[in-house]
């Protein structure tokens, strides 16, 4: 693809900013919980979103190929953290007081989807010799 290596710097940035969002609101004790909420048990799930955002930018931004390699590496734990995020927080704890998804949580699978998807296509030109 002609555009891979900019939409996925700004599927970054968008998956950056949306750790920022409001994930999932819990009714009983009236918590909204985003990428950075602490006081919770699953610790700051929005943290390791960020980091890895953030190298995939650098390697977006890089022309090697080992650069796009260590990109589908990076891309593939984002994918993953994102799903796990996505069960582990809205799960129903013994069918009381379940957490409602709010934008957030949607837009992490969304990007982190979209992220790898464009690190399956990189922009590398091809010199014969």
């Amino acid at each position: 693809m002609k555009y891979s290596q900019q939409i996925g710097i700004i599927a970054c940035m968008a998956l950056i900013a949306s750790c920022f969002l409001p994930w999932v609101y819990v009714p009983a004790p009236n918590v909204t919980i985003n990428g950075f909420y602490r006081n919770s048990n699953f610790g700051r799930p929005g943290l390791l979103s960020i980091i890895l955002c953030s190298f995939c930018v650098l390697f977006f931004s890089l022309p090697k190929v080992w650069a796009k390699l260590i990109n589908l590496f990076l891309a593939t734990l984002n994918v993953a953290w994102c799903i796990k995020n996505f069960i582990v927080l809205r799960a129903c704890p013994e069918g009381e007081n379940c957490p409602q998804p709010q934008v957030g949580i949607y837009l992490q699978i969304i990007l982190g989807i979209v992220i790898f998807v464009m690190v399956l296509f990189p922009k590398i030109k091809i010199v014969n010799k």
